[in-house]
């Protein structure tokens, strides 16, 4: 019953996420941090800067993210005002739900999927003290889906609950949690397709 109320409500945050974003500054909530995990959508260039800049490829790509410029967070963080310093960021492109990251298919060696940026984020000895206005972000599982990590939708959300649990954990204290829903990943241009002409 407990997996199935938490799977309800992560379900619930993100299918409100979007819907929500708007009404905050309206509302009067403010923030003065954001703690980001989670794979491409998300990524200013971590991917980039370890790989040494070979990927993602710019061009198309600008300034290291999967993105011709800025990002939801980053448009988001204009939004409520906050310095670049108020931004942690930890999220990698290619990153799954769990501890795989497509970018191993493509030079092998360990990158880090959502599970190890939660997990090396909750292990620094310096975290400090969190209240509601530190907003957490948890943004992946699309590439379990995309690249064959996870075709079962409970393993996903298990490993999202995980991350959820370790940051509202007391030895994170993250106080507010946003997770949002994956996108259609069927109108990703990957998968569109010219029906014939007749």
């Amino acid at each position: 019953m407990k997996y199935l109320l938490t799977k309800s409500l992560i379900a619930t945050a993100g299918i409100t996420f979007f819907t929500l974003l708007s009404p905050f500054k309206t509302l009067g909530a403010t923030f003065d941090s954001f703690q980001v995990f989670g794979d491409s959508l998300s990524d200013p260039g971590n991917l980039y800067q370890l790989t040494g800049g070979l990927y993602p490829p710019s061009p198309p790509y600008a300034n290291g993210r999967f993105s011709n410029g800025p990002l939801w967070i980053e448009y988001l963080q204009q939004d409520f005002g906050l310095p670049d310093s108020a931004v942690l960021n930890l999220a990698y492109g290619g990153a799954t739900s769990g501890r795989q990251n497509v970018a191993e298919l493509l030079f092998g060696g360990d990158f880090p999927g959502l599970l190890d940026e939660i997990g090396a984020f909750a292990a620094n000895p310096f975290l400090s003290t969190f209240d509601a206005r530190d907003l957490f972000v948890v943004w992946a599982g699309a590439n379990d889906y995309l690249f064959g990590f996870s075709t079962d939708p409970d393993a996903v959300v298990g490993n999202i609950i995980a991350a959820v649990q370790t940051l509202i954990s007391p030895a994170v204290g993250a106080k507010t949690v946003i997770v949002p829903n994956l996108p259609d990943l069927g109108k990703l241009p990957k998968f569109w397709v010219k029906a014939p002409s007749f």
